[in-house]
């Protein structure tokens, strides 16, 4: 499966983000502009990931999401991508799944 770059742009009401539970892995295309993520610009709070990520190397999903407070991983997930959460300031709150074997380079870097 795959979600196509910019699908979310202007989505700014948009709070909480829900990844299904899956051993396949989700393509995020980049978010509007240079360095952003699919979800940098929108105020996403919440987000529950329950399959593996894969998108631009320097565009992490959710980089510089200055409101993402709380993310949870699914048991489904294996690894956390490169930049993913990169410059996300406001996020205090990580569950990990079971099956996490291994966080890229700056997965959580500020």
């Amino acid at each position: 499966m795959e979600i196509e770059d910019h699908v979310y742009y202007d989505c700014i009401a948009l709070k909480e983000v829900y990844f299904e539970d899956a051993t396949s892995t989700l393509k995020i295309g980049q978010g509007y502009g240079t360095n952003t993520g699919m979800f940098t610009i929108n105020k996403v709070k919440k987000a529950y990931i329950g399959r593996n990520l894969q998108h631009s190397i320097y565009e992490g999903t959710f980089r510089y999401n200055d409101s993402i407070e709380e993310v949870t991983f699914g048991n489904c997930v294996t690894e956390v991508s490169y930049g993913c959460f990169t410059g996300c300031n406001n996020l205090t709150k990580i569950k990990f799944g079971n099956n996490i074997k291994t966080i890229k380079d700056f997965a959580f870097a500020n």
